[in-house]
C-alpha cells in the first residue's frame, strides 16, 4: 500500500533563486527504511525540471536535503545522523544564496555549497510522502507531521 499527499500546481511555491526553508517532523524505525523515502518534494532532479526535497534514504536512516537546478546537477546535504530510531525528529532544509543546510532537532548537521544563480522552478505540485502515485515512488513508510515551507 502507498499514499501521498499531492497539491494542485502552484507556481508560487517555486523559490527560483530566493532563499527557501522546508521540512517536516518524522517518526520512523529501521524497518521503515528503503532506498528512497521522500518526505516532501517539488519537482524532479532529472530531465531539466529542477527540484527541492527532503528524504530519508539508505539503511543508515540518514536524512538529506536535496536541490537540483535545470542543468540536472544535484546538491545534497546529508549528515551522519540516524533519524530512524522510533522517536520524532524535526528536520529542516534551508537554502540561502550559496548554501544548502540541513538541521535535525534544531541543530545544524551538514551543509553543501550551492551556486548563487541556481534556480528551482517547475510545474510539478508539492508532494508529501513520495514522488508520485505510481510504483517505485520512493514511498515514505513512517509518520510525517508539521510539513512547512517558507520562501524569503
Amino acid at each position: 500500500p502507498r499514499a501521498i499527499l499531492e497539491g494542485d500546481r502552484d507556481d508560487s511555491l517555486n523559490p527560483g533563486d530566493r532563499p527557501v526553508s522546508y521540512g517536516a517532523s518524522v517518526l520512523m524505525t529501521h524497518d521503515d527504511l528503503s532506498d528512497g523515502a521522500n518526505v516532501v518534494q517539488k519537482g524532479y532532479s532529472v530531465g531539466g525540471v529542477s527540484q527541492f526535497k527532503l528524504q530519508v534514504d539508505h539503511e543508515l536512516g540518514h536524512p538529506s536535503c536535496v536541490i537540483a537546478g535545470q542543468r540536472a546537477r544535484i546538491y545534497r546535504a546529508e549528515p551522519d545522523v540516524d533519524v530512524a530510531d522510533g522517536t520524532w525528529h524535526d528536520i529542516a532544509c534551508t537554502r540561502t544564496r550559496d548554501r544548502l543546510t540541513i538541521s535535525v532537532d534544531g541543530v545544524e548537521r551538514a551543509w553543501v555549497h550551492v551556486p548563487p544563480g541556481l534556480t528551482i522552478a517547475n510545474s510539478e505540485p508539492l508532494r508529501v510522502g513520495g514522488k508520485g502515485p505510481n510504483k517505485g515512488n520512493d514511498q515514505f513508510a513512517g509518520l510525517i507531521d508539521n510539513v512547512f515551507m517558507t520562501i524569503s
